[in-house]
């Protein structure tokens, strides 16, 4: 199956930096402490001119990611749509018929958009949204957290069937005292539209994979790899490893997703970009751990890129000769090289490790060399037929600014970016 894709994350930042732009792109808060001080008419009108504003704003992100090739059809959005939704203070006000129908018709609307444009969607509460927790409160809180991004979904359309379209809400596993039978316990509790588009993510800290994999015929799992190299202390799970057939049974037919990311640049300024992070080396040369979590701005490691690429191919090598680069190399590199551009343009530093091209070279080379490995869309790539492994599909979530390609055989122009955005791959 080849229609993996790339996708944004929550925040648009357009690379003139025009505020104007990225307020009517991007949502916009109130707190409860300000709607407090408020009388119920202005604490009203305050909070339906918020939520009018971010339902534009969903709008106009799903109408953008419309307009990008179908590679980069894939957006998450935030998670305060609705200030205060669950909070007590503010539940009248959401009662309210000219607000409710306002949500209900705008959100109908958002959802037929992303569906006529074959946009996938997602949401990813915060960490404190969890539905295990020791703590009766907590868990109750999270449980009602996770529901208003149910409702928020199903009023988009989403709230039939499992995963429909791919749509999901993705949490963390929670408190780890309770283990997988936590876990299962809340699954439970949840509604069944709910139930219906939850996926647990592995984290760093309390929930590995291998805590997570028990669950494979619960929930749908999505791997994220940096966490897991956390966890694991260095491991770099490959696509041949018997986990990875699990992650994707657990999607039960649906595209699974994953993310992908690496370590801060600015915390191994000389590493070489072609060698993975070596963790215990890096702790032991005096990293904390807790800083190697922080995630990059950029996909700049190359053999983490690598990586990407085996699961992506279904490549199983762990080694591959650096003078054979694949097509699917070349992109990769040069949809790099596009992001670094694009982060040069807006005066931000970038690292690269001892006897390596800067990507923005690399690039420049490769396009030289022909003129249709520089493309505005995806080059060619071997079908089901001839791999096998591609039958299956993976997409991943990396942070990465997002710049249109140039149709000339050059470096390509920077556009825009996202603060965050996700790559979404085949496996």
């Amino acid at each position: 199956m080849q229609d993996f894709r790339f996708g944004f994350c929550c925040k648009y930042n357009p690379d003139d930096g025009d505020a104007q732009a990225a307020r009517a792109m991007n949502t916009s808060a109130v707190t409860m402490a300000y709607l407090g001080r408020l009388d119920p008419k202005s604490g009203y009108d305050k909070l339906s001119a918020v939520v009018a504003h971010n339902l534009e704003a969903f709008r106009r992100q799903i109408a953008h990611v419309a307009t990008r090739p179908k590679v980069e059809r894939l957006h998450r959005l935030s998670s305060d749509l609705l200030p205060g939704y669950t909070h007590a203070s503010c539940k009248e006000f959401y009662r309210e018929p000219d607000l409710r129908r306002l949500i209900e018709t705008k959100l109908a609307s958002i959802g037929q958009l992303a569906r006529d444009h074959d946009v996938r969607l997602s949401m990813h509460p915060g960490q404190f949204c969890v539905i295990a927790s020791a703590n009766p409160s907590a868990a109750a809180n999270g449980l009602a957290e996770f529901e208003y991004h149910a409702e928020i979904m199903a009023l988009m359309g989403y709230g039939d069937g499992w995963h429909p379209h791919g749509a999901h809400i993705n949490i963390h596993g929670g408190a780890k005292a309770l283990g997988a039978e936590g876990i299962r316990s809340g699954l439970a509790h949840l509604s069944n539209t709910a139930r219906n588009l939850i996926t647990i993510e592995n984290d760093e800290v309390s929930f590995g994979l291998d805590d997570l994999l028990p669950l494979s015929e619960d929930v749908p799992l999505v791997l994220d790899l940096h966490h897991h190299w956390i966890m694991s202390q260095g491991e770099y799970i490959e696509p041949e490893d018997p986990r990875i057939a699990r992650i994707v049974a657990s999607w039960r037919g649906v595209r699974p997703v994953s993310h992908v990311s690496v370590s801060r640049e600015s915390l191994l300024p000389d590493q070489d970009i072609a060698v993975l992070p070596d963790f215990q080396a890096l702790v032991a040369a005096g990293i904390k751990p807790r800083d190697l979590r922080a995630h990059s701005d950029l996909m700049w490691n190359e053999a983490v890129n690598d990586l990407v690429v085996r699961h992506l191919s279904g490549q199983i090598s762990k080694s591959r000769p650096s003078s054979r680069i694949s097509p699917r190399k070349d992109w990769l590199v040069m949809w790099n090289s596009a992001r670094r551009a694009a982060k040069l343009h807006n005066e931000v530093s970038f690292h690269r490790g001892p006897g390596t091209k800067p990507f923005w070279r690399r690039c420049r080379a490769l396009c030289s060399e022909s003129r249709s490995r520089c493309p505005p869309t995806l080059p060619p790539f071997s079908s089901s037929k001839t791999n096998p492994s591609f039958a299956s599909s993976f997409q991943t979530f990396s942070k990465m600014p997002v710049s249109r390609w140039s149709r000339q055989p050059m470096l390509p122009k920077p556009w825009c970016f996202w603060r965050r955005a996700c790559l979404s791959t085949s496996f």
